[in-house]
């Protein structure tokens, strides 16, 4: 759509209602899970509210929110919440704007290049069986947090070329550190801020002991760290080794938090559907070959994709983004003054009715190449953000959840225990509230 100066049109203040001075409707919203989605279904699209003693516009709707990715840094910046800034570090990528994040987004992504992610095919093909083959000893446990122990072995492997690293005090460190995102809390003894700052420091220390034992025995590893490390500019110069560290916390939130709460959504989905688990498991039955079940047609498993799509449209695994206005602008009458912030809602634009005919249901069937194609031009689909900061790892992510289903649905029958609350904590990204606990049942070979 076209966007006119703001003399040449007459803007207003998005409807809504900032309510108290400071306070406004940090209580409601805190107390109330619904209470964001009560003021989307009463005022559209765009609308103004007041959290955390800031003047916010929400907005939702694919055309709405690519205006706002797609006038970053002219009209807007990323700007995250709470403590998340400074447990993520200056040098982040997160943080990072203007040619500054152009320039480090392309050194990233050297690390997730086609070559090195399909390298990678058979490490996490042999953790998926390991885990696997663990899950089916167990019998009961809760999924969720076997998932973050999953994600993150991959993800410690891929970034720093750690084994196990769950296990070790890295894995530890990042429990602490993660826990406190979205903590409004001053760092005070013994409070779940204090410990996330500790918890940062802690995996500085340990990423620095890593660096130096490569830098002493010559060692050169296939994964991004190694990428990063090597890495020279034009001048010669290399990235510093604070802004190192900081890329690969930031990596190592994104290659484990959100793939966890993607695996967790698509177990819940196959479990609540078993329709669709048949049809995925007669497509397997196509895909494996009987003769050596570790040789799977990846690209013939085009049902199975479509359940991985509409899993993440369902349940993204990022919610809700954070940007703030830095040159006040306009959008289809509704002004966006400067300093204010900008909430945009991912999980509510993916279920718009007028794109989406029955938005909360699980129909994988529906979810069409063409119509994934369509969709993903538009930010009415972007289960990993858009513009320019789409997540750089997410060819890494699908390799890994596709890894991931088809082992699952090939080797394993499970059934999700009684009584237990099935709905979502959403930030810092969407878990179930009772961790997912089920029972995988035994079977004869």
């Amino acid at each position: 759509m076209m966007m006119k100066p703001i003399s040449e049109e007459i803007s207003k203040l998005p409807p809504g209602d900032l309510g108290l001075p400071f306070i406004g409707s940090t209580f409601q919203m805190l107390s109330n899970k619904d209470f964001i989605e009560e003021l989307y279904r009463e005022n559209g699209n765009i609308f103004k509210t007041r959290i955390f003693g800031a003047r916010t516009i929400i907005v939702v709707g694919g055309e709405n929110i690519n205006f706002v990715l797609s006038n970053e840094n002219k009209y807007f910046q990323a700007y995250p919440l709470g403590t998340m800034r400074k447990l993520f570090g200056e040098y982040s990528l997160s943080l990072q704007t203007g040619a500054v994040h152009q320039s480090r987004r392309k050194i990233l992504k050297t690390a997730f290049s086609t070559r090195r992610v399909l390298s990678y095919k058979e490490k996490i093909q042999s953790i998926t069986n390991s885990y696997i083959n663990k899950w089916k000893r167990q019998g009961d446990f809760k999924w969720y947090p076997e998932l973050k122990k999953y994600t993150l072995d991959i993800a410690c492997k891929f970034l720093i070329g750690i084994d196990n690293g769950s296990e070790t005090k890295i894995g530890k460190y990042f429990e602490d550190w993660s826990a406190g995102f979205f903590s409004f809390s001053p760092p005070l003894p013994f409070t779940k801020t204090k410990r996330a700052f500790d918890g940062r420091k802690k995996l500085l220390s340990a990423f620095d002991e890593i660096i130096k034992n490569r830098e002493n025995n010559s060692i050169d590893c296939n994964d991004a760290l190694s990428s990063l490390l090597s890495f020279k500019f034009e001048d010669g110069s290399s990235l510093s080794r604070e802004e190192v560290k900081d890329q690969i916390l930031v990596l190592l939130f994104a290659g484990h938090e959100t793939i966890t709460s993607a695996l967790s959504s698509l177990c819940l989905n196959l479990s609540l559907n078993p329709d669709v688990l048949r049809v995925c498991q007669e497509e397997q039955d196509r895909c494996i070959s009987r003769v050596d079940s570790s040789k799977r047609d990846f690209d013939s498993m085009t049902f199975l994709d479509q359940v991985l799509w509409e899993s993440l449209r369902l349940v993204p695994p990022v919610v809700i983004g954070f940007r703030k206005v830095i040159k006040t602008c306009s959008f289809n009458g509704y002004l966006f003054p400067k300093d204010w912030f900008v909430w945009y809602f991912i999980s509510y634009t993916h279920n718009n009715p007028d794109i989406y005919s029955d938005p909360t249901n699980f129909a994988p069937e529906d979810f069409t190449v063409s119509r994934f194609q369509s969709l993903s031009k538009s930010s009415d689909y972007m289960p990993f953000g858009g513009g320019m900061r789409e997540c750089i790892g997410k060819d890494f992510a699908m390799l890994e959840m596709k890894i991931f289903a088809s082992s699952l649905i090939s080797n394993c029958e499970w059934k999700l225990l009684p009584d237990q609350n099935l709905e979502y904590s959403v930030l810092p990204v969407p878990r179930p509230k009772d961790d997912l606990q089920v029972k995988f049942i035994k079977t004869t070979d």
